[in-house]
């Protein structure tokens, strides 16, 4: 069995009119190969190309003057969300977190523990962490739209 056939590069002459608007399509049809690359320009563009395929609207219709860059990227994830129950699961999974009144209980349990003697508060050297993880979303840049 032959390997298959790299594509060989175009000739002088046989150069595509159309490479620079392929080159846009591509880019905004696709994520970035290198993850350095992916910025939140790239993911906008991508998640409103998205959204034109399943709204069936234009890239450039007029209704995306009334949506703000985080806007697009929420409509975007709450289509995938919907589209994808074990991506949903996956992110659900990460926002579940202990009730006040259930770590205060667990304080109290350990408190109670201690005193018992039952267990040996350990020295740390650094100061103990909260239980609960804080989501602190990125600040949002401003960036002009170049096309």
């Amino acid at each position: 069995m032959k390997a298959p056939k790299k594509p060989k590069p175009p000739k002088a002459k046989e150069i595509d009119p159309f490479f620079g608007l392929k080159l846009i399509a591509y880019y905004r049809t696709g994520l970035p190969v290198n993850e350095e690359d992916l910025d939140e320009e790239a993911m906008v563009q991508f998640a409103k190309w998205q959204i034109c395929k399943i709204k069936n609207v234009l890239f450039n219709d007029p209704v995306w003057d009334n949506y703000t860059d985080p806007e697009i990227l929420i409509e975007f994830f709450a289509i995938k969300f919907d589209e994808n129950e074990k991506l949903r699961d996956e992110f659900q999974a990460g926002l579940v977190t202990a009730k006040k009144a259930d770590v205060d209980w667990m304080l109290r349990q350990e408190e109670k523990l201690l005193k018992q003697g039952k267990i040996k508060e350990e020295p740390s050297e650094k100061p103990k962490e909260s239980p609960l993880v804080e989501f602190k979303p990125a600040p949002v840049e401003e960036f002009e739209d170049k096309f």
